[in-house]
């Protein structure tokens, strides 16, 4: 494929389905050469390939229905933008909450933009740029952005693009840099929305800065956080009845059960950072920022001013604010198979592609399914990144070395080192991870004669692969839990005894436990027992839903709790791991 084919900027091109794979990779470079964070690069990355699997039939949203493969044919921007459509449709009849799939569309705009050169990625801000270069614009995200269960969808029409203009406090006159107009219909209400950037000082320096007002009243504001240069998304408080900050998630209303909830004070390290919860909303998501104003609208006390005189007559028909109903008492029986339910039913749908999936790129996927050294090497990578660019690492240093085989490796110690800190690097830790990869084959050659396949290749129990797992340089308890369901659950390797199989104490796994009350304390071998306790019969099987779960909604700060499949069984005992740290 030539330069042009793979680069973004302008001109015509098109592709082949195998061709955009190559194109994702070329989107990383420019990413990283624009100078986007490690972890916003992985985060563009990781859910263009996402929409690219769902396009080619590989995988399917939460609930969605998987899309049949069309027949091999060039591709270009603007088929990928039809497709984009279908994409939104399938997303939005899923369950998902409209926060996630606006960050799953927008993402994929981005891809490609970039693919057609309407987008170009954007490093973080340097001081002295002028306004209007420091302040993004971008196409707006709009339409639907309600949940599928919420009882009223809010969608957003007659979007009009603003040019600058200036808006007067009682105390000052703000300028905001552009912005839209547009109406915001709910049930048998419609709202005027006006949605405006600009910027200000603000918590220690400029930051961009949002107003949205409902019928002419300014009734929310946005502000960035400090990672605002790597995902253009702004913080905006909640607030209750009498305008009274939330500070506890118990007292969120239900409203906001599709947005992304923050605390201010993890987002914003500067004097001053409330620890108020807040939304945090992409600048440019219309829909969502019309529901947050529309929600902090109905919640004004009577009496205050509320937009038109001629809407009196809807007032009494104004959604009220619920609150989250209290959380259930702790059943661990209940609570397990809640979660077994749940892995069983995530895996089915990661494994849309008739084999397990490990990570997006198909040629990597299935190279870690039929190489068991290069099985073993992504057990290695898979520390302090995400998982799916580890599982990717083994294919791609094959590729750079023109081999993966371990004797060779084992003899040339110097090449290993420079094909995984080649930018763009394969692991973080690119001083360490050579010399376990090394220590890795040495130890194939002398244990296993050269095939690592017959680490497990002779029925072990489950007890002893992990200690075989645990001997090699770089895989700890951890990952060691982690290989031996993987070969059981995903490969069919043969593994007796799955009662001595374990969780990992991962930091996602950690957290979910603390949280549902399996755990007491976050120490290790208390939490590998009380795994053991709650699933005698094979306690690894809660590895993954754990996991998983903690990685989508069980997070650090303020979780997701509404949107998660566990909000039903789960006590919710969030502040049992504000101290979890760890990779």
């Amino acid at each position: 494929m030539t330069d042009s084919a793979t680069s973004g900027g302008g001109g015509a091109r098109s592709w082949s389905d195998e061709d955009l794979e190559d194109v994702v990779d070329a989107y990383q470079a420019g990413l990283e050469a624009a100078g986007l964070r490690d972890s916003a690069v992985r985060t563009y990355v990781r859910e263009s390939r996402t929409f690219l699997r769902w396009r080619t039939g590989r995988a399917t949203p939460s609930g969605g229905s998987l899309r049949t493969r069309r027949p091999h044919q060039r591709i270009t921007p603007l088929d990928l933008r039809a497709e984009l459509a279908e994409y939104e449709a399938v997303l939005r009849a899923t369950p998902l909450a409209a926060a996630s799939v606006q960050s799953y569309l927008s993402y994929a705009r981005m891809f490609i933009g970039w693919s057609d050169g309407s987008y170009r990625p954007r490093g973080p801000n340097r001081r002295g740029e002028p306004l209007a270069r420091a302040i993004p614009r971008r196409s707006p995200v709009a339409g639907p952005t309600t949940r599928a269960s919420d009882s009223t969808d809010l969608t957003v029409d007659e979007v009009r693009e603003l040019g600058s203009f200036d808006w007067r406090w009682p105390e000052n006159v703000e300028h905001f840099d552009h912005g839209w107009e547009y109406v915001a219909t709910g049930g048998a209400a419609s709202y005027r929305i006006r949605h405006g950037i600009g910027g200000r000082d603000v918590y220690g320096r400029f930051r961009v800065h949002s107003v949205t007002w409902v019928d002419g009243q300014p009734m929310v504001e946005g502000v960035a956080p400090d990672d605002y240069d790597d995902g253009g998304a702004l913080l905006s408080t909640i607030r209750i009845e009498g305008g009274e900050h939330v500070r506890a998630l118990t007292d969120l209303p239900i409203g906001y059960a599709g947005f992304h909830i923050v605390r201010q004070i993890d987002e914003i390290a500067a004097k001053y950072s409330r620890r108020s919860l807040a939304a945090k909303i992409l600048d440019d998501d219309l829909g969502a920022w019309a529901r947050h104003a529309i929600l902090r609208l109905t919640s004004k006390p009577a009496g205050k001013p509320s937009g038109r005189t001629d809407r009196a007559g809807l007032e009494p028909d104004r959604p009220t604010m619920p609150r989250l109903e209290p959380p259930p008492k702790l059943d661990r029986t209940a609570l397990v198979a809640s979660m077994l339910s749940f892995g069983t039913k995530a895996k089915a749908e990661l494994d849309t592609a008739g084999e397990p999936f490990f990570t997006e790129n198909p040629a990597a996927n299935r190279f870690v399914i039929e190489n068991p050294f290069a099985f073993l090497l992504a057990v290695i990578f898979d520390q302090g990144i995400v998982a799916e660019r580890a599982w990717a690492a083994p294919y791609e240093l094959q590729r750079r070395l023109g081999h993966l085989d371990p004797v060779r490796i084992a003899a040339e110690p110097d090449s290993v080192a420079a094909a995984i800190q080649q930018p763009p690097t394969l692991q973080r830790f690119i001083n360490t991870l050579p010399g376990w990869v090394v220590a890795a084959a040495r130890r194939v050659i002398s244990h296993y004669g050269s095939d690592a396949g017959r680490i497990w290749a002779d029925e072990p129990s489950a007890g002893q692969l992990e200690r075989r797992f645990d001997e090699f340089q770089g895989i700890g308890q951890k990952k060691a839990a982690m290989a031996v369901e993987m070969l059981e659950r995903d490969l069919r390797v043969k593994i007796k005894d799955l009662q001595q199989t374990d969780i990992a104490f991962d930091v996602h796994i950690r957290r979910v436990m603390l949280r549902t009350g399996l755990a007491e304390r976050d120490d290790r071998d208390h939490m590998i027992e009380e795994a053991r306790q709650a699933n005698p019969a094979r306690p690894g099987a809660i590895d993954f839903p754990m996991w998983l779960v903690g990685r989508r909604w069980c997070r650090p700060g303020v979780p997701l709790c509404p949107d998660c499949p566990l909000f039903d069984v789960c006590p919710r005992l969030v502040d049992r791991a504000a101290d979890v740290r760890g990779a």
